[in-house]
């Protein structure tokens, strides 16, 4: 059983995260339960986050801690993720918004002041088979590459061909943030 949320699922109370709750109560102990997660539990600052770190996010925690109490149970958090979907042959949600727009040549703005690890869903995919054929259980972290949201919507704006120049500089509010993963 593979399991995640997305940012429409991020409240306690959702019907998705209740649904969790109750089939860790009522699974077989034999249940394989891969939990999805990603570094937006962290709260940005301090950065370079280890397995061993728990999430500032209370309701996060919480699902987290429920899914490291199952039995044989692995929790990957990975990195943003970015690419191509398998199924639909179509970019993930955010490649798609920004070649709309590079499309026009209409100019975007990501943070300098922001760092996040970005993986590859195909890369990720990989993984995760790994993971499931080598039995593994725990905490693991697959995050890809980490940089600033600039220089990787620089790089990908490259990577699809369209003019790099029209990826600007946008800094957030609230200075510098660090939601990067390590494999530490």
């Amino acid at each position: 059983l593979i399991w995640t949320y997305s940012k429409d699922t991020w409240k306690e109370n959702t019907l998705l995260n209740k649904n969790l709750f109750y089939l860790c109560e009522k699974l077989p102990i034999s249940t394989r339960l891969i939990f999805l997660s990603s570094a937006e539990g962290f709260n940005g600052e301090k950065g370079s986050y280890t397995t061993e770190d728990e999430f500032d996010k209370p309701w996060m925690k919480k699902v987290e801690d429920m899914v490291k109490s199952f039995p044989n149970s692995l929790l990957i958090r990975t990195g943003e993720q970015f690419g191509v979907n398998a199924f639909t042959e179509n970019f993930d949600f955010n490649t798609s918004y920004l070649l709309s727009d590079l499309n026009i040549s209409r100019e975007r703005g990501f943070p300098t002041n922001t760092i996040r690890s970005y993986v590859n869903v195909e890369y990720l995919a990989k993984k995760i088979i790994r993971h499931i054929y080598d039995n593994t259980s725990g905490v693991i972290h697959i995050p890809g590459k980490t940089m600033t949201s600039y220089d990787f919507n620089r790089q990908l704006a490259f990577f699809l061909g369209k003019d790099p120049e029209l990826i600007k500089k946008k800094d957030v509010a609230g200075g510098f943030k660090d939601y990067s993963l390590s494999t530490d």
